[in-house]
């Protein structure tokens, strides 16, 4: 029985690994070239007289920077202890915020607190270039931290507090926010109908997000507001030079198959999800939280893609995307990890379950070589279907898929890629072994 005590050691243990093991931690990398210069020349505005970048707005909506001239004139820190400390802070409340999240969904101690792990290689969704953990401190990280903190404060019944988090995650950075808040305004309203929220609960909690989500938007550049601007040809070709997730249809065409594997693997899960939830409104939960970012997505697809409307491109819709991954991410570990400590598990099943979950934790590109196997092994175990397929005959598919996957990297000389098949390989017959054992 986990102590209050050993649960923060715990933590607190995640959070030092996180840092010094992986991802790890950096500075002055990714998109700190375009916040550290601007907070450096507001506290020397004699700094960078001729950088004409430094003239624009870079960060549009962000008060991240705001945040860090605030520690930076009222304490005694240089920005780099600054950064590792604030790191540190909010990779524990990330941390925390997922145990917390995941105690709540599956009632099990031990996993909730193996769950972090499950994020801690520094893998980017799909099209968009953001993931959970990355090495370096960005707004997205420090907003999708209080988001998540937000989130356990709902499920606990603590609205208003729910909605002051939120709201400071707006702020930080609303982009990573809408999927958070928007189940956050429809949970809200689903309560009032169905009277389990006061009124007056209900409008203190939906004003303070709306009014910090109506206060960031005004403080962008007037073009933000233009609903109907559309991206011209001309325009189109700078935004994908710089952003080229913006578009969907430019995606690489494994992305699809990436994006396709992770339905798949949820289509799997949800009879599991059905059963483990056992109240109608947890169940409405989570099918919300899972459908409003696939919803997002498509809204992204039809107004950007098709009809090219500048306010949508700019919300980046797709790095909702992160909820989706995140929920799929922590179910099939959690079914993964029941499978595989149950009285008689099996060993393929076993191995099936831990190639798929390290190449989700790892590089989900590899997702496709482990998939045909689990989707067989589920419609025969979890399904009941009867499906004549030998061991021998599913050791031979799997045989060459993995020879064509080798064949498909060393071709291409994509040997980081080749590295990480042969690490979720190795990794996932080495925990078979030791589990069958």
């Amino acid at each position: 029985m986990h102590t209050r005590f050993h649960t923060i050691l715990i933590l607190l243990s995640l959070t030092l690994f996180s840092l010094f093991v992986t991802p790890g931690y950096a500075v002055f990398v990714g998109d700190h070239p375009i916040h550290i210069p601007h907070i450096y020349k507001i506290l020397t505005p004699t700094l960078y007289k001729n950088d004409f970048s430094l003239q624009f707005q870079q960060d549009a909506f962000v008060y991240f920077d705001e945040v860090i001239l605030f520690f930076l004139k009222n304490f005694p820190l240089d920005i780099y202890t600054l950064f590792f400390l604030l790191s540190f802070i909010l990779r524990f409340l990330a941390i925390y915020a997922i145990y917390a999240l995941v105690r709540y969904l599956t009632k099990d101690v031990s996993f909730s607190l193996l769950a972090p792990l499950l994020f801690f290689f520094p893998q980017q969704i799909f099209g968009a270039a953001v993931g959970m953990f990355e090495p370096a401190l960005y707004p997205r990280f420090a907003s999708l931290a209080f988001s998540l903190l937000s989130l356990v404060l709902f499920f606990r019944g603590r609205a208003i507090f729910s909605a002051l988090l939120l709201s400071f995650a707006i702020f930080l950075h609303p982009l990573s926010v809408l999927p958070f808040f928007l189940f956050f305004v429809l949970s809200c309203s689903i309560s009032l109908y169905r009277r389990s929220m006061p009124f007056l609960s209900f409008f203190i909690s939906l004003i303070i997000p709306i009014s910090a989500g109506f206060f960031s938007f005004l403080s962008g550049p007037a073009s933000a507001i233009s609903f109907f601007l559309r991206i011209d040809p001309l325009w189109k070709g700078i935004l994908l030079s710089r952003v080229p997730y913006l578009y969907i249809t430019e995606w690489h065409y494994s992305l699809f198959f990436i994006f396709l594997s992770y339905l798949l693997i949820s289509f799997t899960l949800f009879p599991s999800v059905h059963r483990l939830l056992k109240t109608n409104t947890r169940r409405f939960y989570v099918y919300l939280l899972f459908f409003l970012p696939l919803f997002l997505t498509l809204l992204s697809f039809f107004t950007v893609d098709i009809f090219n409307f500048h306010f949508f491109a700019q919300l980046q819709l797709t790095r909702s995307l992160l909820l989706f991954r995140f929920l799929v991410v922590i179910f099939f570990g959690y079914f993964a990890y029941r499978r595989i400590t149950s009285e008689h598990p099996n060993t393929l099943s076993i191995f099936s379950s831990l190639s798929v979950l390290f190449a989700l934790m790892i590089e989900d590109f590899f997702v496709l070589l482990y998939l045909p196997l689990y989707l067989v092994l589920w419609m025969r175990q979890e399904r009941k279907y009867t499906l004549h397929i030998t061991p021998l005959s599913l050791s031979l598919l799997f045989a060459l898929l993995m020879i064509f996957f080798v064949t498909l990297l060393y071709s291409t000389q994509s040997f980081t890629l080749l590295a990480y098949l042969f690490l979720v390989f190795f990794l996932a017959l080495l925990f078979t072994w030791l589990l069958s054992s």
